[in-house]
């Protein structure tokens, strides 16, 4: 048997291997339908190397990641062939992972047929998800309705994956973070949507195990988007305010509070454009990634296939604007003094809705002092995402805002990034060499 080298990612962003066993002569072929093996390799949208749109900054103080609401414990894999009302399901799986994303006892490929263009649908910590339609209880009794092969998934049924989405409760004003409350060990949702287009094969024989063929080996890398952004809260000392008297010397900051936040949205990324792209020349069927080898067949190292990924663009869901999250409730005070030589304390993270801000309105924060007194909210006027001349926060990235006491008041500095993670790529199946 003769295994042949991956083909360049040059070529395409997939890698293929081919299979060809010994050849017959034998007459009158009864042909089968080609298929392809598809093997996934996931990755979170980003890499645990810190960048930005904007200078980060000196970075150390911040906190590391809450490791256990943002813990992935099952992925579901939907692919569907077809379009419109004759898309059906073709492959579908629900896999236990370990805290990382690795599939536990369990693998990610799928036969399908080839030459073909596959819709995939990509959902993790389902358990924490709303119900997308009012005859189940939860978002798991909707979804097991696709895990057979061949169950019908047309664009009514579409239209409900595009249109789901989640409403904050409490009004105009959050406590708890989005996603929280929501099954008996809450995690935060992940999500994506990819067209994969799949490689030609070679029909083979239905009888004759000596005759042509082929199966090919496909192996695709998609990425996971985590369905919010999440906010921290640094608390410093302006170095050259007097000593004292910066603004609240002696006194502590017992809750924060993010105004202008949009109250609902989609749960799948709706009309989302990335940086780097998310397809290969922007042309669906063909996934950006970075291969582990490179074009001369040199083994690259993890940080050199690593990929910042930043959500660039969205559409928030309507209306927008409008709600505030106070975050007073397990607030840990924080006193309000120098901390040279020391981190600077953190609070957070709390997990908020993507947002839109309205027309000339801005993301703005205050902050109470001594569970009284609410410092006037100011705007984030830095480092944030702009939609079509609105103020954004998009979902999967992680808004560090520090907040600084001076002599004449408090100013705020937020940066965007991409969570701080540790990259998902399990591999499965036949070793190609």
């Amino acid at each position: 048997m003769i295994i042949r080298k991956l083909l360049s990612y040059l070529i395409v962003p997939m890698a293929v291997a081919t299979l060809i066993s010994a050849c017959s002569s034998e007459p009158d072929i009864e042909l089968v339908e080609p298929g392809v093996m598809l093997r996934m390799n996931l990755t979170f949208g980003n890499s645990g190397i810190q960048a930005s749109r904007a200078d980060l900054g000196d970075q150390d103080g911040y906190e590391d990641p809450d490791g256990a609401f943002e813990e992935i414990r099952t992925l579901r894999i939907i692919i569907l062939h077809g379009e419109g009302d004759t898309r059906e399901v073709e492959a579908a799986r629900l896999v236990a992972t370990s805290a990382t994303g690795a599939p536990l006892n369990d693998n990610l490929e799928f036969k399908v047929i080839s030459n073909e263009m596959k819709t995939i649908l990509l959902i993790a910590n389902e358990a924490s998800l709303p119900a997308p339609v009012s005859d189940v209880a939860t978002a798991t009794e909707y979804l097991d309705r696709f895990i057979k092969a061949a169950t019908p998934f047309g664009d009514d049924v579409m239209k409900i994956f595009d249109d789901w989405s989640i409403q904050v409760t409490g009004g105009n004003t959050m406590s708890q973070s989005i996603f929280s409350n929501i099954g008996s060990l809450p995690r935060l949702p992940l999500t994506e949507k990819f067209k994969v287009q799949t490689v030609q094969t070679i029909a083979k024989t239905k009888s004759d195990e000596d005759m042509n063929r082929s199966e090919e080996i496909q192996e695709v890398t998609l990425f996971l988007t985590r369905c919010a952004p999440k906010v921290s809260f640094e608390f410093k000392v302006d170095k050259d305010a007097p000593n004292p008297p910066y603004l609240g010397c002696g006194a502590s900051v017992t809750g924060v509070r993010l105004s202008g936040l949009t109250g609902q949205q989609y749960i799948f990324p709706r009309d989302a454009e990335y940086s780097p792209s998310k397809y290969v020349d922007d042309k669906e069927g063909y996934p950006y990634f970075i291969p582990a080898i490179d074009s001369e067949g040199n083994m690259l190292t993890p940080e050199q296939t690593m990929v910042n990924r930043f959500i660039t663009s969205f559409k928030a869901y309507d209306p927008i604007g409008g709600i505030t999250f106070d975050f007073t409730d397990g607030f840990s005070p924080v006193e309000i003094k120098s901390y040279a030589g020391a981190k600077a304390p953190v609070r957070g993270p709390i997990y908020i809705p993507e947002s839109m801000a309205p027309q000339g309105e801005q993301f703005k924060v205050s902050v109470q002092i001594d569970g009284g007194e609410w410092l006037e909210a100011q705007p984030l006027d830095d480092n944030i995402l702009s939609v079509n001349g609105c103020d954004a926060i998009a979902r999967n990235t992680h808004l560090k805002i520090s907040i600084t006491f001076g002599a004449t008041g408090l100013t705020w500095t937020a940066v965007e990034a991409p969570y701080n993670s540790v990259e998902l790529k399990p591999n499965f199946g036949l070793e190609v060499k």
